[in-house]
């Protein structure tokens, strides 16, 4: 089976990127090696079983295989007095993306760790649920996406996903996540907002299937406690690592309803889904103890990530007997429920998951302020800690099984509209030709356009006297997040420079759709005294673009230095200096 370009890049789930081996003295269950199945109970207000609905299966969606799985899960139970889990007693279950026993997937070191992890932390708090591992083939999107499918149609009820790739380019792909009456949940990264946290300015995106408005994100906090796991608090993750989240930038990851309706969701800004919903502990320096004998390490360590929160927060929800009756999505529940109600959540209100160019500290925190990082989203809510909502830690943590089980009821999820079309620019010589076609770039992210943000339906109540409407939400100002020279180009403008260029593409991404003035300039031996203006033209742009400038007719395009400078109505302004040639 193929994989996708994505699936090849990264040869190990995303969720372990980071993990330290714990102390070599003392045993796991008395912490030495990171927080202990007691510690998470006591931080989240969680029972060890449920009593609500027993029999809940927790389904957990890998790549590839761990063969020891069923032995270390013995060990893992055995160090923390947790009831048995085998196959012999019904608790575990291990199939292959088809659903099937045998064959399973070839064993590989790098996801027998995240398989461990997922499947311990899921046992470790919910102690009576069924574990459903599905393993894919690979870590391919295909592939992945086709072990989601069998666990619902082997009865998960919640589904958990610890790894992440780019966004689709089809609805009809990005649909497989659209499970109403599954709690399906997945891991928002482990690289920061956007990922930047992976180095690729030119390719930063929100992690898939968190991205889908149909799924339960989860980002990752650095929890703190005290004696007997007392919750003295959480902030958002970022130092080793990151949490990861932003906003969606497919036109068909429309902003779900719940958040629509938050009170502060004009200052988060995004004009589509936010990443995340809830978060969890995720930061390795305050990670869990996992078992995992197969590897590069065997034996225990201490893992965090994403990774963690996500299986955290999935059994939770199978704790609390999964998604209520007569609701659709488990999102409805948790947004309602915390904001009609505070005390169910751990609000986090300090720390960003934005750019940090600055080393972190011995503790694994930050090198740099909230502030600081928070200039990576314009001081936005989307990577910056806020109250009652932020991307990176969505509503908060679970600070009671309440959380997940009282009914929110509430109108059906809004639906997305239709596909806006994007723009692109193409110039010859100095003359600008402007063409609206329906052409995405070809970057994962696409070319997207303005989104309605309407509530989905409004209830109505006969008064004495007619209501007084609501003020219109008002948009978050649009900002210019980053301008840079499409891939393919700015490795011949590096490395290939005798190559003659037919075509020159910028890519441009905005906080929201916008009017802007588009300048490039080719500069003299004097700069700008020297210089001379080779494009100038305004036009409505997305939210994400690109900008295509043709040869001239010498069929070539000028070799020099360049400046691209991208303008917006209240004079923000964005300049790229490039050198062709």
């Amino acid at each position: 089976m193929p994989l996708t370009a994505q699936a090849k890049a990264h040869k190990t789930p995303l969720g372990i990127a980071f993990r330290a081996a714990g102390s070599p003295a003392g045993s796991a269950a008395s912490g030495s090696y990171g927080l202990t199945p007691q510690d998470l109970h006591a931080a989240y207000n969680l029972p060890a079983s449920t009593l609500v609905s027993p029999g809940q299966t927790i389904g957990i969606v890998d790549a590839y295989n761990n063969p020891d799985l069923e032995a270390d899960l013995a060990v893992y139970d055995r160090e923390f007095s947790l009831p048995p889990c085998t196959a012999a007693n019904g608790c575990l279950r291990v199939v292959n993306e088809n659903g099937l026993g045998t064959p399973l997937p070839e064993a590989n070191s790098g996801w027998a760790t995240e398989i461990a992890l997922d499947v311990e932390i899921a046992h470790a708090i919910c102690e009576d649920c069924h574990i459903l591992l599905v393993e894919a083939a690979n870590e391919g999107e295909v592939a992945l996406e086709a072990a989601v499918r069998t666990a619902r149609r082997l009865g998960a009820t919640v589904i958990s996903n610890s790894w992440g790739m780019e966004e689709p380019t089809s609805a009809q792909t990005a649909a497989t996540f659209n499970m109403p009456g599954v709690a399906v949940v997945a891991a928002a990264g482990d690289f920061g907002y956007r990922n930047w946290w992976l180095g690729n300015a030119a390719e930063e995106y929100v992690f898939y299937p968190a991205a889908s408005p149909d799924v339960l994100a989860v980002g990752g906090t650095r929890l703190e406690l005290g004696g007997e796991g007392k919750y003295l608090g959480e902030r958002i993750w970022n130092g080793q690592g990151a949490t990861g989240g932003g906003c969606a930038e497919r036109s068909f990851f429309a902003a779900p309803r719940w958040q629509v309706e938050l009170p502060d969701w004009s200052e988060v800004g995004c004009e589509l889904r936010a990443v995340s919903d809830i978060s969890a502990d995720g930061d390795p320096w305050t990670g869990a103890a996992v078992y995992n004998s197969f590897g590069e390490r065997g034996g225990w360590e201490t893992v965090g990530g994403t990774s963690l929160a996500a299986p955290l927060v999935a059994a939770a929800i199978a704790l609390a007997g999964g998604v209520p009756e007569g609701t659709s999505y488990i999102a409805e529940t948790i947004y309602a429920n915390a904001l009609r109600n505070p005390q169910l959540i751990h609000p986090v209100k300090e720390g960003s998951n934005g750019r940090c160019t600055k080393p972190y500290t011995a503790t694994g925190l930050s090198g740099c302020t909230a502030l600081e990082e928070g200039e990576e989203c314009h001081q936005q809510a989307i990577c910056l800690a806020r109250f009652p909502y932020s991307g990176p830690a969505g509503l908060g943590s679970p600070a009671s099984l309440a959380l997940f089980t009282k009914e929110a009821g509430g109108a059906p999820r809004q639906q997305p509209g239709p596909t806006p079309s994007a723009t692109t620019e193409t110039v010859t010589g100095t003359q600008t030709t402007a063409t609206t076609t329906v052409t995405p770039t070809t970057t994962a992210a696409g070319s997207e356009g303005k989104e309605s943000l309407q509530a989905a339906s409004t209830t109505t109540t006969t008064t004495l006297a007619s209501p007084t409407p609501s003020p219109p939400r008002q948009r978050p100002k649009v900002r210019i997040v980053r301008v840079w020279l499409a891939p393919r180009i700015a490795r011949l403008s590096r490395h290939r420079r005798n190559e003659a260029l037919k075509r020159l593409s910028f890519r441009v991404l905005l906080t929201g759709p916008s009017k802007i003035e588009i300048t490039l300039i080719k500069l003299g031996r004097r700069r700008l005294r020297s210089s001379r203006l080779f494009l100038r033209r305004t036009v409505r742009a997305s939210r994400r673009f690109e900008i295509q400038v043709a040869a001239t007719r010498s069929g070539r395009l000028p070799a020099g230095r360049y400046r691209l400078v991208i303008s917006l109505p209240d004079k923000e302004r964005r300049a790229l200096d490039f050198r062709l040639g």
